[in-house]
């Protein structure tokens, strides 16, 4: 048993992240504690988070590349079963009206910026095409050209005017 030092509440052990140089080999605040206390700090400070995750993805770009080559190479199967879901997902979220020739002229935009500037960018849905909470389409208007860090911090659980919980 290990007392928090947010919460002041006693809780087992496996409540408490791990961290080597603490003496008992744990964090001062339970797992719920600290959660609560980084989405705080995010909240608080986005361009250091945004800061720090595209310094992180900048050192790590090139590790992370080898992983997922080695990784598609491992699981050949599971990437194509990959790549066909996210084409089926694109292709029910294309209507008939979506201008086919914008979308391509977005994606080209996206590889000259990366060939252009170094590092990469990415064709971002604005409004995610696959979410709990919404699901986008896939036209020109819902497309955006943007970092591929600010893509990944992003995720698929932000858009505009997304309701907030309350």
């Amino acid at each position: 048993m290990k007392q928090c030092s947010n919460c002041q509440e006693r809780k087992a052990i496996d409540e408490f992240h791990r961290r080597a140089a603490a003496l008992d080999g744990r964090q001062r605040y339970c797992k719920k504690c600290a959660k609560t206390r980084f989405a705080d700090w995010c909240r608080a400070n986005p361009k250091k988070r945004y800061t720090a995750n595209a310094n992180w993805h900048k050192a790590n770009a090139a590790l992370s590349s080898a992983r997922r080559a080695k990784w598609a190479v491992e699981n050949p199967a599971r990437l194509r079963a990959h790549m066909a879901a996210r084409k089926a997902r694109m292709l029910r979220a294309t209507p008939a009206w979506a201008n086919q020739f914008f979308i391509e002229e977005i994606y080209d935009l996206a590889q000259r910026r990366t060939k252009l500037l170094g590092d990469p960018w990415e064709v971002d849905h604005i409004v995610p095409l696959k979410s709990p909470r919404v699901c986008g389409l896939h036209v020109e208007q819902n497309l955006l050209v943007i970092p591929a860090v600010l893509n990944y911090s992003k995720g698929n659980r932000h858009w505009p005017d997304m309701p907030t919980k309350e």
